[in-house]
């Protein structure tokens, strides 16, 4: 038979959570100095619950254990939510019925040079395939750098 150890037994802050809820609450309750058990008692759940909270990413506990959550960690739920943090700039909704207007040269050029980070399409075997590039604009060119064998460097005809 073997032994049982309690949830937290060992674990940092760092080693346990995957998701940002479990990073959240993982690290509220270290910057309170409570262990899982304490804060399981606190917000009336499982300890086995907590643990499920903290380990995984695709957990979604329901709005009354968020809550309960929230107090027993001082804190609210949006924050534990993460509805606080901050957002990179440019990352709204879509709207329901968007209206494309064609943008002069100039406009592209002032609204790509404060992004950096964007898509590129490539042909392959399977079809076309968008990836995410890092970009810079260098004299009104849009330039990024990838490695050899790298999505984006793949050949077609190789």
């Amino acid at each position: 038979m073997s032994e049982r150890t309690p949830a937290d037994a060992g674990a940092t802050v760092e080693e346990r959570p995957r998701g940002d809820l479990g990073r959240r609450v993982s690290a509220r309750r270290a910057r309170l100095g409570l262990s899982r058990r304490e804060t399981a008692d606190r917000a009336g759940v499982a300890l086995s619950y907590l643990s499920h909270l903290e380990e995984h990413p695709d957990a979604a506990p329901d709005r009354g254990t968020l809550r309960s959550l929230a107090a027993a960690l001082e804190t609210t739920v949006a924050e534990l939510a993460g509805g606080t943090a901050e957002l990179p700039p440019g990352r709204e909704q879509a709207a329901r019925a968007p209206e494309f207007t064609e943008l002069d040269a100039g406009e592209c050029q002032a609204r790509l040079g404060t992004h950096g980070v964007g898509r590129i399409a490539v042909a392959a075997d399977d079809g076309p395939l968008v990836v995410p590039v890092n970009y810079d604009v260098i004299d009104g060119a849009i330039v990024f750098r990838t490695a050899a064998g790298a999505t984006p460097g793949l050949d077609p005809e190789s």
